[in-house]
Formats: structure tokens, sequence, C-alpha cells
């Protein structure tokens, strides 16, 4: 009896232990860290990856851009909301790469949006997203899976705000956006720029998790267990 009490503790406290942490409002800086992974609902984000490279000054760092949790009765999923802007002359490339995980498969979509955007003169936003629907891209860039894209602007050729997709459920989808913001002709009054990029999966509301337990939830499981346990141990004896 001892010996499957403490199978069962250390099965609880493993499974409390190896649960990623709900994701919170926090800096890009805190996604990106090695290791950092969190989850909301059943879906868990992990593996992030930040870089900007362009002619603006200062350009966006990761301490510099919030990332917010989105969970509604509609989908899951962030928002980042950074200093993506350039003026007259200038231009911005910022990447965000990041790997969502499932189980079971219940990733069926991705869309992406914008918000806080807006252009003058010749200046234009444009944010796409790649992404590899089912598998982590190698090291080369090859997608084991499927690929497919997403593409949000708002430029001389007119404003496109959403897009999403769907596809058949997977466990794993990676995803990279690539923010561009030109801020137009050197020499004018253009500017170009947006606030706010998000990135939902449709369909995964954290409150389809229910019926799933919390890591709170298993530790007084397993703890109830246990002493129903020894309970029965000491009645015996």
């Amino acid at each position: 009896m001892r010996r499957l009490f403490v199978v069962c503790l250390a099965l609880t406290f493993g499974a409390v232990l190896s649960a990623a942490p709900l994701c919170s409002t926090a800096t890009l800086a805190v996604y990106d860290a090695s290791g950092f992974s969190c989850s909301l609902g059943q879906l868990t984000f992990g593996s992030f990856v930040f870089s900007a490279t362009g002619t603006i000054a200062p350009l966006p760092v990761d301490t510099a851009i919030l990332v917010t949790p989105i969970n509604d009765a509609v989908s899951t999923g962030l928002s980042f909301q950074g200093p993506f802007g350039a003026g007259a002359g200038l231009q911005l490339d910022a990447s965000i790469a990041f790997v969502i995980t499932s189980s079971p498969p219940v990733i069926s979509g991705d869309a992406l949006s914008i918000q806080g955007f807006g252009v003058t003169g010749s200046g234009s936003v444009q944010v796409t997203e790649s992404m590899c629907v089912g598998a982590v891209p190698l090291s080369n860039g090859f997608c084991g899976g499927t690929t497919s894209s997403l593409d949000v602007f708002d430029n001389s050729g007119g404003i496109k705000s959403f897009d999403s997709v769907s596809f058949s459920p997977v466990s794993t989808l990676a995803v990279s956006k690539d923010i561009m913001v030109l801020g137009g002709v050197a020499g004018t009054t253009s500017s170009a720029g947006v606030s706010l990029v998000i990135n939902t999966i449709p369909g995964t509301p954290t409150n389809r998790q229910a019926d799933t337990p919390e890591p709170a939830s298993l530790l007084l499981l397993g703890a109830g267990a246990g002493i129903i346990l020894l309970r029965r141990r000491f009645v015996a004896a």
C-alpha cells in the first residue's frame, strides 16, 4: 500500500511540474526566454523567437512588445502590441515566430488580424504569416507538414485587416509573422504603423476545457487517493 501511495503522489506532482503555466500578460522578453512555454486551455505556446531589422532607430526590442492572451467564446490566441512604426524614408521588418501544440489534435485553423494601423502619403503596412501545419520546420526551413499563409495590409492597393484559414485538425502548428512597415518617400510627411498584431486559433476557447482537471485539481485528486489508501491500510491493520 505504501508503495502505491508513493507512486500516486509521484505521478501527481509530476503532472503538476510538467504542466505549462497559464499564459499571462507580459513582455515578449518573458515569452522568448529559453525553454519558456505557457498554456491556454488545450493549447500550449512555446519556442518564441523575435528579431527586427530596418532603418528606424531604435529598432523594437522584445522588452518593448507586450503579449496579451486572448480567450473568449470564439477563439484562443495571443496579441502582440509594440512600437511597429516608421516615418518617411524609413522602414522596419520585425519577425515573431512560435509553435502551438495541443493534445488531442484540436488545431483546425489560424487567424491573423491587425488593429491600430494606419498610413499617410506613400507609407504601407503589411503583416504576413507563414505556417507549417502539422510539424515544426527543420533548421533549413523545410516543413514536414503542409504549408499555408495569411496576409493583412494597409497600402495604396487597399485595406485588409483580417485573414484566416481552416485545415484538418493537427496537434502542431508553427507560425512566423513578418511585420513590414514602410514609411514612404523620404522628405515627405509619409508615415506608417500598426500597434496590435493578433494571432488566434478559432474554435478552441479555454472554456471547452471544463471537464479536464487543472494541475491544482490533479494535485487534490492525487492527495485524496493517497489518503484513501492510507486509511484502508490502517483499517486493515
